[in-house]
């Protein structure tokens, strides 16, 4: 059976790799490069997916170091931080702060990956209703017409009242 270290150095590596692909797809939306954002989407589901599979794995190699060290827990849910703070104080201090060092590794990537992906949706949303708001105001010709025409201007001049005073700047 892998250790709890081994499975998480597995994941870690898994979302190392989703977060450059998540970086990539970036590049791809900025670019507007549709079928490269396709491919980059499908291989970022494939690392999650096989970290989701790990993480089974990564659980029952939990419940064994519990085991293991005797540690009571009291059936809470148990996060990865809280863990490691079981681990540390119960179990030898060279095995726990290499578990230590993954689990915090393991953190931040995850962090990032999901602020990665979240700055991704919305720059998606952002450019999706933009694309929107531009084929919107192109197929609606009764939408007043924004742009300078100088016979609108030539109009407006005409609607001043008569007592205008008109002064010539070169004289």
């Amino acid at each position: 059976m892998q250790t709890l270290e081994e499975l998480l150095n597995q994941e870690l590596m898994l979302f190392r790799a989703a977060l450059d692909t998540e970086r990539r797809k970036r590049r791809a939306i900025l670019s507007a490069d549709g079928k490269r954002l396709n491919e980059l989407t499908a291989k970022t589901e494939m690392f999650l997916n096989e970290a989701q599979a790990l993480e089974g794995k990564r659980e029952i190699a939990v419940r064994a170091m519990i085991d293991r060290y005797k540690i009571e827990d009291s059936h809470e849910t148990l996060t990865l931080r809280r863990v490691v703070r079981l681990i540390e104080a119960n179990a030898d201090p060279a095995e726990s702060m290499g578990l230590k060092d993954v689990a915090e590794e393991f953190r931040s990537t995850v962090f990032a990956l999901k602020r990665e992906s979240a700055e991704n949706n919305q720059l998606m949303s952002d450019t999706r209703h933009r694309i929107h708001d531009l084929l919107t105001g192109i197929s609606d010709p009764a939408e007043e017409d924004k742009t300078y025409n100088p016979a609108n201007k030539a109009s407006a001049k005409k609607n001043q009242s008569s007592k205008a005073l008109l002064l010539n700047a070169n004289a």
